[in-house]
């Protein structure tokens, strides 16, 4: 198993270590290795267990069948990914967001969402499923993924603000899928939103 992630992940960003049934990632930062933060994929009783250990807190995140290795191995990666790796930020471009809803130019703001970023994995207004979806309301706007609120009735600021840190989630996603396929046996039908979800928010 410690082979395939090692395929992956990037020996400069992370320390892997497997004893027993259990491997444990963890990241690293100027060569040295943060000891009180990594991921954890146990193997017990036909089941993989992943865990991710921040300081004193141990969260399971995921439970899967000992059959679904190269899932299991996945999602251990994508929550290394998410939770180890800083996501890129275009600052001048939230900054334009909050001038444009200072001045009131909620239209320019849609506009600038549509002509800047991937249309593919958001919707204003109008709900698609496995999109970052925003719904207004006065001044107030909530943003949430299928039925989960990411915020709920905040200023038209941090909601527009929010919407883009999701979408660019999204985004990074993409490659990482990619080169997850290129290792690991996953199923483009069932696995990527799954494997998404995982990535976006943690959990599922």
């Amino acid at each position: 198993m410690i082979e395939k992630f090692q395929k992956i992940l990037d020996s400069n960003k992370y320390s892997i270590i497997e004893k027993d049934n259990s491997i444990k990632i963890h990241p690293v930062d100027n060569n040295l290795v943060i000891p009180d933060q990594h991921v954890n994929i146990q193997e017990y009783d036909s089941k993989y267990f992943i865990f991710l250990v921040s300081r004193n807190e141990k969260k399971q995140v995921a439970e899967i069948n000992v059959k679904d290795i190269d899932f299991s191995i996945a999602i251990a990666i994508v929550i290394c990914k998410s939770n180890f790796e800083q996501p890129c930020q275009d600052l001048a471009f939230i900054r334009k967001i909050r001038e444009l809803i200072k001045n009131n130019e909620i239209d320019n703001v849609e506009k600038l969402f549509k002509q800047e970023i991937n249309n593919d994995f958001f919707s204003i207004e109008n709900h698609k499923e496995n999109n970052i979806n925003l719904y207004r309301n006065g001044d107030r706007a909530s943003v949430y993924y299928n039925k989960d609120y990411i915020v709920k009735e905040v200023k038209l600021s941090r909601a527009y603000v929010v919407l883009y840190n999701y979408v660019k989630l999204l985004e990074e996603f993409e490659p990482i899928y990619k080169e997850l396929t290129n290792y690991l046996r996953v199923n483009k039908n069932n696995d990527y939103f799954e494997l998404r979800k995982y990535y976006v928010f943690g959990e599922i």
